[in-house]
């Protein structure tokens, strides 16, 4: 599959990326590259409160930060269950309207939307969203699927790389000390 190549190389090569916020960067640019979409948003998810907040975006006039935006994703179902499925999910028409929350339709010529989440293994950390697209209508059960891997290696990537520089582990004693730490000195030990 050609498709799935060209991501897995332009993902890989976000690996050699230094600066955590130029590989947010980054990867909003290789998925600009590899689909045919014109705006790409990119918000971090918390599932311990359902809550969506604002990255950065791409959009026709260029890089933005979008830290404004904050919401309870269960107000918004597609992109809820997107997160909860862990799969690229995608509207047009009536239920652009249905799914997507007022302030999110920006113009009166976009009348589709698209989620891909991002998680870390089974744990949704955040997602991608576009609501322009270069091709007009409807968004094939394959294209959703390559959307979707998309999302999965990029929190493939972000899972390897995250604290890269501090992957040392603590010594036994270490451990030992951090539980005697932790139960309050309470627990002596014996001999």
């Amino acid at each position: 599959m050609a498709l799935e190549s060209t991501i897995l190389d332009n993902i890989q090569n976000l690996e050699d990326v230094e600066s955590h916020e130029e590989k947010l960067y980054k990867i909003l640019e290789v998925y600009m590259n590899v689909f045919p979409v014109k705006n790409v948003h990119l918000f971090r998810y918390s599932p311990l409160g359902f809550i969506g907040e604002g990255i950065i975006a791409i959009t026709c006039h260029g890089l933005i930060h979008i830290r404004d935006i904050r919401d309870d994703m269960r107000s918004l179902p597609l992109i809820y269950s997107a997160l909860y499925e862990r799969k690229a999910k995608y509207c047009s028409g009536i239920e652009y309207l249905k799914q997507i929350n007022i302030k999110y339709i920006t113009t009166s010529n976009v009348n589709s939307f698209l989620a891909i989440p991002i998680c870390f293994g089974a744990v949704p950390i955040g997602y991608i969203c576009t609501n322009e697209f270069d091709e007009h209508g409807k968004i094939s059960d394959q294209q959703l699927s390559s959307y979707t891997q998309f999302g999965q290696h990029v929190g493939k990537t972000l899972e390897k790389t995250e604290g890269k520089g501090d992957a040392r582990l603590l010594s036994r004693r270490e451990m030992e000390v951090m539980k005697r730490i932790s139960w309050g000195g309470k627990h002596q030990r014996n001999g």
